[in-house]
């Protein structure tokens, strides 16, 4: 099936605010608080209202990511970890074998 391009748009924007999110979340904690969080004095501010909320939410955007992704994502993904583990722990392997041999 192909794909749309609003759909990748959107999964590049969740994975722009996942990629973002440890830049400024120690610094900043409010947004990372829900405006329905006791106690009710300190989470009265602007950004914590849902649709600003969001941009500050990285763990539903990796949800979002892996749920656009589907099953095409994890088939490459399997793909490139079989060729890295191939590719970088094998000669590796064989190195500290033929190493241990002498």
């Amino acid at each position: 099936m192909e794909r749309t391009k609003w759909l990748e748009g959107l999964r590049g924007i969740a994975a722009a605010i996942v990629a973002a999110d440890p830049f400024f979340m120690s610094d900043v904690w409010h947004p990372f608080v829900s405006f329905w969080t006791d106690p009710p004095e300190g989470n009265r501010r602007l950004v914590q209202l849902p649709p600003i909320w969001i941009l500050f939410s990285a763990q539903g955007m990796v949800t979002l990511f892996m749920v656009i992704s589907g099953p095409q994502f994890l088939a490459r993904a399997s793909f490139a970890i079989v060729r890295r583990l191939l590719r970088i722990y094998l000669p590796v392997l064989v190195t500290a074998s033929l190493a241990q041999l002498f």
